[in-house]
């Protein structure tokens, strides 16, 4: 198994940023003010997310550039770190469970 790009996790982390929310991708396109189109493609990691469409997450969000690009939780408003590890949770759980069936 390869290791995820540095795209792959970018694109993993704006996903779990717009679900935080509990969002689906036309309600965060509009909240936030990015395209759909372009949005799909950073979430699918087909294109890079640029400073400037990462500012608007920012601004929406409260989420940090840190976050965006380099994953530091650190400075981030409480109730996003607590929505985004709940999502981390859930997706563990969900994992650990289909495991064990599969066994």
């Amino acid at each position: 198994m390869s290791a995820k790009s540095e795209l792959q996790l970018l694109a993993e982390r704006l996903k779990r940023t717009r679900e935080a929310k509990n969002l689906n991708q036309a309600d965060w396109c509009r909240f936030v003010g990015i395209e759909p189109q372009a949005w799909s493609n950073y979430e699918n990691a087909v294109r890079r997310i640029s400073i400037d469409q990462a500012i608007k997450v920012c601004v929406a969000t409260g989420a940090s550039l840190d976050w965006i690009y380099r994953g530091h939780l650190s400075g981030l408003p409480v109730e996003l770190v607590t929505a985004l590890q709940a999502k981390i949770d859930k997706r563990s759980r969900y994992k650990a469970v289909n495991l064990r069936e599969e066994s």
